[in-house]
């Protein structure tokens, strides 16, 4: 997908970013460019010896992004260690550089993941398949939220670190809806009414007390599979990471309806009449979100937008008008 922060680099860079990481006697035999990602732009890179690495650069440092997507790759970097930890199949981070002495961005170098993004060869997975692949994910998950902070929101940035998840959560809209007037975009709702939401709600998500990490991004695209067995090899891009609600973590991975998932994730796919308010409001944030980026990217394909805004467009109806105990 090609995005206005996706940085290409020429060849000499590479070079001079692989010099930096490894050495100036490592010799680079092949680079190819990995296109499949929205935000950031990767490399996947093979040496002479024939060892292979990838590298992911952030955009330049001039390029407008959203409130949240800044210093997202310093994030990633935590992240990733975090997730290593506690058993989750994760790219090691082999040299990151944020000094800007080589380029005017962040970048680091990561191992190479073996394997096929999932959304490539779903049509491939018989049912049973599937299944497997789900409840693995579902375990997953589940270690990733044994991971608690002492604060809901971004990890490394104080401005957006607060002590409960009503709070952080309003943010989160907050920020998407200035980014939104910042580009004077129109939206099927104004700021003050989201905000009116949200807070006709506090109750219902201050009931979540612990803050425990939540990848935010576990969709087909992220996660890596074997090319003949399926059974999942990796999981990627953990920069969007924050300090949330579990069920956050379902929602954005456009997880929620999966019944194996849910089960091996969450304990039951049966949510009660507070989850089901909550898992609403996080699919605001995720349609909000997927809207705003749209024009911030610049992507070629204007249907991306068009799904989310229709999308976008019937949550805001059910938070506004539909019975609070039929949600």
């Amino acid at each position: 997908m090609r995005s206005i922060t996706k940085r290409v680099l020429n060849d000499n860079q590479i070079r001079q970013l692989v010099a930096a990481g490894f050495g100036e006697q490592i010799e680079v035999r092949e680079v190819k460019e990995l296109t499949d990602g929205y935000f950031n732009n990767s490399y996947l890179i093979e040496f002479s010896n024939r060892r292979k690495v990838v590298l992911k650069v952030a955009p330049k440092d001039d390029v407008q992004v959203l409130t949240y997507e800044k210093n997202l790759m310093s994030i990633e970097v935590v992240v990733l260690d975090k997730l290593s930890k506690v058993g989750i199949p994760v790219p090691d981070i082999l040299f990151h550089d944020n000094s800007r002495l080589i380029i005017d961005g962040e970048y680091f170098f990561m191992s190479y993941l073996p394997g096929v993004p999932m959304n490539k060869v779903k049509e491939k997975i018989t049912k049973s398949q599937l299944d497997m692949i789900s409840s693995t994910l579902g375990q997953y998950a589940r270690k990733i939220g044994k991971i608690d902070s002492n604060y809901f929101g971004v990890i490394g940035n104080d401005r957006r670190q607060f002590q409960s998840w009503y709070s952080c959560f309003k943010k989160m809209i907050m920020d998407l809806m200035d980014d939104a007037n910042r580009i004077h975009m129109a939206l099927p709702i104004k700021k003050n009414e989201a905000m009116s939401m949200i807070d006709k709600y506090k109750e219902v998500l201050d009931m979540i007390k612990t803050p425990t990490l939540v990848h935010k991004d576990l969709w087909e695209g992220n996660i890596f599979l074997d090319e003949n067995s399926y059974e999942i090899t990796g999981v990627i891009d953990c920069e969007r990471a924050i300090y949330a609600e579990p069920l956050m973590e379902a929602v954005c991975g456009f997880l929620d309806d999966n019944e194996k998932f849910m089960i091996s994730f969450y304990g039951r796919s049966n949510l009660d009449k507070n989850e089901r308010i909550r898992v609403k409001l996080y699919k605001l944030y995720l349609f909000l979100l997927l809207v705003v980026e749209c024009p911030y990217r610049q992507y070629e394909d204007k249907g991306i937008e068009k799904w989310a805004r229709d999308m976008l467009q019937n949550v805001v109806l059910e938070l506004i008008y539909k019975d609070q105990n039929k949600l």
